[in-house]
């Protein structure tokens, strides 16, 4: 009975042990990970805040391009800069203003693109994140069960009775007697 105790204890506080520990080592891989994908998804957004920048600044040299080519056509035409020439310098405005309004969009929705999959991240890894007292806890009741079990195959477990195991070893014939 006392082996048993004892294994139960030895084996059961071995296994909270480990297990406590385990737990500890997965949520310090968790929050790393964690940790990584809120770099890349920071790395990801400048990326494409950057990108829209550098488009859009294309689209203004675009504009200022076709509003040159506006004006010296129609300094060789010989007209002044209205009615028409003006009308498709306003639409040359207008349309970059459009182009840009478009760009912005796109940069906000690829933005939240990326905070979805963060967040998507964050939900998936914080599952793999557990409490280490109770990761221990239960360690050990699994530990405790287990060293129970092998302790009374070594003493015995009070399956036979103390006669059977002396007569067994003085005789040589096994005592069938049951406790």
């Amino acid at each position: 009975m006392a082996e048993g105790l004892a294994a139960a204890l030895i084996v059961g506080a071995a296994s909270a042990g480990a297990t406590a520990y385990a737990a500890r080592q997965q949520n310090k891989a968790a929050k790393r990970a964690m940790l990584s994908a809120q770099n890349a998804a920071a790395i990801t957004g400048k990326q494409v805040s950057q990108s829209a920048a550098l488009e859009q600044q294309k689209n203004r040299v675009r504009s200022q391009q076709v509003i040159g080519r506006l004006r010296v056509a129609a300094a060789e035409s010989g007209l002044a800069e209205d009615g028409s020439f003006l009308d498709l310098i306003e639409q040359a405005d207008i349309d970059t203003a459009i182009n840009t309004a478009v760009i912005e969009q796109n940069r906000q929705n690829q933005l939240l693109r990326v905070q979805s999959g963060l967040e998507a991240d964050f939900a998936q890894l914080s599952s793999r994140i557990v409490s280490p007292i109770l990761a221990g806890f239960q360690g050990g009741l699994s530990g405790a069960q287990s060293g129970l079990a092998i302790g009374g195959s070594i003493g015995g477990g009070g399956s036979y009775s103390k006669d059977y195991i002396d007569a067994s070893r003085t005789t040589g014939s096994p005592d069938t007697r049951y406790t």
